[in-house]
């Protein structure tokens, strides 16, 4: 999944969405069994196969199609909650040996569609795969955890061995990895319709089993990306979660129903529900405005276009609630804006420094862009950790530069910068503490370049909050505006671009442990900035290693400041007066959509 934006998707059938349109024109007449439920705008889900290459792997497909029929062997988030829950887990809790070195679990009594019983076997049939094509499965992290580390596995009957290179912190094991793993049938071990193969029951990492399973994961790639296909006896053979796919049309739009012989112990009340595919926020607005729609996302346009339609002096949250359910939801992210620390320039010299960077932090007014920008449905931002996370970070996390621009101002006025023109300029070059830092020469204006994507006059707001905060202390920031890939290439290349910011910040789901090996180690596939701290590597890599607290490692980064933090926006569902969820209607800080908790 791209880790740099969250897409949340659903779906539904075109013929079936006059007959809901119909039963669902007011509340009071919506179907007591079933519920309609809505895809962000212009997402299609179109992959169903849950071992997936980054081209496919988004929200609409693994949460609102894959994880609905087939159930991985740890899942977690429901409701407001990021936490394992047991009940919708195929596998019984691991045990690790003392050192950290091996793992052991057992399967659940769980059954295919098929008929098949879901054994070790079927695990071994996707970690197979994994070890055969790590690449082709879009979580993966290259040389870590599974299956980077993982030396060997096998299986006899419902229990399932691993065997780790080093030792390994059990939590980041079972919630960033085993919870990716999907148990899969044995009728999908095949290489064509008509010849069937041995990559489920072969060892990992043996030649043959590496090519067996190259081959079945080509063929079931191939056969992955055909939507008419995907409610058909095959795909279907493999479903052992809550629901059944009845059909779905090219657009995205489905239907599902009850799966009569799943094995898990939450049982839906619902007998079916729907999905409906949305081309404008607009329109999905209306039909949630009007009863058709019962589950559906808001954007903040949507909030202040809603309020602006009932009464100008309004809120929208005033607005929307006079017919609806309104919930936010603290979403499993970060907002940041990394610094460019991959090239050799005036640029670079400005941002290597720590007080320069402290002084930008210590600038940002969150609660104006909070309250002026999000309409409050957002949390400041203080480091790389989720708020949603705070419980799972194992320890209080303090904010290192709260809101201070008169600090913030004295701190550079202590290092030798004067303003001169409205512009900060090094008066006391050097590399003493108490002047402007190594590389900068005397008279050099401390300006510095924001690359951005103008994707949305929302967070063109945002960015320039933050620009006039700095411009008021002497910072000069100039905007530039490129596409997005254009951002995330040149973050680590370009010497004109000091900063980069894209509107949807960082995800770390689908890893339920905010771990930053990805985002902040030297080598970490998606360190966009290009930061290196051995202080930093050496903490991540001990998080990683043994089941310690996150809280220490937050702290060193948010004060180190690779990125400037600011605030998240609240992820906002709308939902029909009268539906109740167990689990409560706030949305999923992982995206997870659980609708076998819904009910009338």
């Amino acid at each position: 999944m791209s880790k740099f934006k969250f897409v949340v998707a659903a779906l539904f059938v075109a013929a079936a969405l006059s007959l809901f349109v119909g039963a669902a024109s007011s509340r009071a007449s919506a179907s007591p069994t079933s519920i309609t439920v809505a895809e962000v705008p212009g997402a299609t889900p179109n992959y169903i196969f849950p071992f997936m290459s980054c081209a496919y792997d988004t929200s609409n497909n693994v949460n609102y199609l894959q994880r609905l029929l087939y159930q991985p062997l740890y899942w977690y988030g429901a409701g407001a909650t990021s936490a394992e829950v047991p009940a919708l887990s195929v596998a019984n809790e691991p045990v690790f040996s003392k050192s950290r070195t091996s793992a052991t679990f057992t399967i659940k009594p769980w059954r295919f569609a098929n008929g098949q019983a879901v054994t070790g076997r079927s695990v071994m049939f996707f970690l197979n795969l994994w070890v055969a094509d790590p690449t082709g499965f879009c979580p993966n992290e290259p040389g870590l955890g599974i299956p980077g580390e993982l030396r060997g596995a096998s299986a006899i009957g419902n229990t399932v061995h691993l065997y780790f290179t080093r030792p390994v912190n059990p939590a980041w094991i079972v919630s960033n990895f085993l919870s990716l793993v999907t148990p899969l049938p044995e009728s999908w071990d095949r290489t064509s319709a008509q010849s069937m193969a041995n990559c489920s029951n072969g060892a990992p990492r043996v030649a043959a089993t590496v090519a067996s399973c190259r081959a079945v994961g080509a063929y079931l790639e191939s056969i992955a990306t055909v939507p008419s296909t995907f409610a058909n006896g095959f795909w279907r053979s493999g479903v052992d979660g809550p629901w059944i796919l009845n059909a779905i049309d090219s657009s995205g739009n489905a239907t599902f129903s009850v799966n009569r012989a799943y094995s898990g112990t939450v049982r839906p009340r619902l007998s079916s529900f729907t999905e409906i595919a949305y081309q404008s926020a607009a329109q999905e607005l209306r039909d949630l405005e009007s009863g058709t729609l019962n589950v559906g996302n808001l954007d903040y346009g949507a909030l202040t276009s809603a309020a602006a339609q009932v009464n100008p002096s309004t809120t929208a949250a005033q607005a929307l609630a006079a017919t609806d359910t309104i919930t936010a939801g603290e979403p499993w992210s970060i907002g940041y804006v990394p610094f460019n620390f991959g090239t050799a320039d005036l640029g670079r010299s400005l941002i290597t420094q720590t007080y320069i960077r402290a002084a930008m932090q210590m600038d940002i007014d969150q609660a104006t862009v909070v309250r002026n920008v999000f309409s409050g449905y957002a949390s400041a931002g203080g480091g790389p950790i989720p708020v949603a996370a705070s419980a799972t970070a194992g320890g209080s996390i303090s904010v290192s530069y709260p809101y201070d621009p008169s600090k913030a101002t004295a701190i550079l006025t202590s290092h030798g910068w004067q303003l001169s023109g409205g512009v900060l300029s090094c008066a006391d070059p050097g590399s003493g503490s108490d002047q402007c830092g190594a590389g900068i020469a005397a008279g050099a204006p401390l300006t510095l370049n924001l690359l951005m994507p103008n994707t949305s006059p929302q967070f063109v707001r945002e960015m320039a909050v933050l620009v006039a905060g700095w411009k008021a202390i002497g910072i000069n920031v100039n905007i530039q505006f490129a596409s997005y890939d254009q951002v995330v290439s040149a973050c680590s290349t370009t010497p004109t671009a000091q900063l980069c910011a894209w509107d949807s910040g960082w995800t770390y789901s689908p890893a339920a442990l905010p771990t930053g090996e990805a985002l902040f180690a030297t080598t970490g596939t998606a360190n966009i900035g290009a930061f290196s701290n051995a202080a930093v590597d050496a903490l991540i890599n001990q998080t990683l290693q043994a089941p310690v607290s996150l809280a220490r490692y937050a702290r060193v980064v948010s004060t180190l400041l690779p990125a400037l933090f600011i605030p998240q926006g609240d992820v906002l569902t709308e939902t029909s007066t009268n539906l109740q969820s167990a689990v409560g209607l706030a949305p999923n800080p992982l995206g997870s959509f659980t609708p076998a908790f819904y009910h009338w």
